[in-house]
């Protein structure tokens, strides 16, 4: 019996990935009990929320191509997989946007984050990522609206920085 249950379990996950970069879909969100396990590890241990966006990827799709595109987003799934540990979770959350759960002491986290960004660039065609930073305290999808936000926020410094901004 058990063995049908991991053989079925597989063949469901299977599904929750998206094919072209590897991570978990959304859908993952709708698997009984997900949140409240992540909500539940959010109090015995420190639970980061990363929400990532690639930058300039509406630009690439449309003067290359979607094909190109999907270059990128393959890159970046295969990049965030190989940084992370089998036990932090990487959902692709939208069409360039990707939402990372995490486990590290506060004082980790710069680093792990440097790491992620470093194995996402160099990109094809010389993407970057956006990365906002919420730390769970219990309810995991307004840790993701935190993290949503603080993305944007840093969209909006880097380009005020920016050489074009000037």
């Amino acid at each position: 019996m058990d063995h049908y249950l991991t053989k079925r379990l597989r063949k469901c996950l299977r599904y929750l990935r998206d094919p072209l970069t590897g991570c978990f879909t959304r859908a993952v969100l709708e698997v009984p009990g997900f949140i409240k396990r992540e909500e539940a590890r959010s109090k015995r241990r420190e639970v980061w929320v990363l929400f990532i966006d690639v930058d300039g990827l509406k630009r690439i799709n449309d003067e290359l191509g979607h094909e190109a595109g999907d270059r990128v987003l393959a890159h970046m799934g295969k990049a965030l997989l190989s940084c992370l540990r089998g036990e932090d979770l990487i959902i692709r959350w939208g069409g360039d946007e990707f939402v990372v759960i995490l486990t590290c002491p506060s004082e980790a986290l710069p680093s792990v984050v440097s790491r992620l960004r470093n194995s996402c660039t160099p990109a094809p065609f010389g993407c970057t990522v956006s990365v906002g930073i919420a730390k769970m305290e219990g309810d995991f999808l307004e840790a993701v609206k935190k993290a949503d936000k603080r993305m944007y926020e840093e969209k909006r410094k880097a380009k005020a920085l920016s050489p074009e901004s000037q």
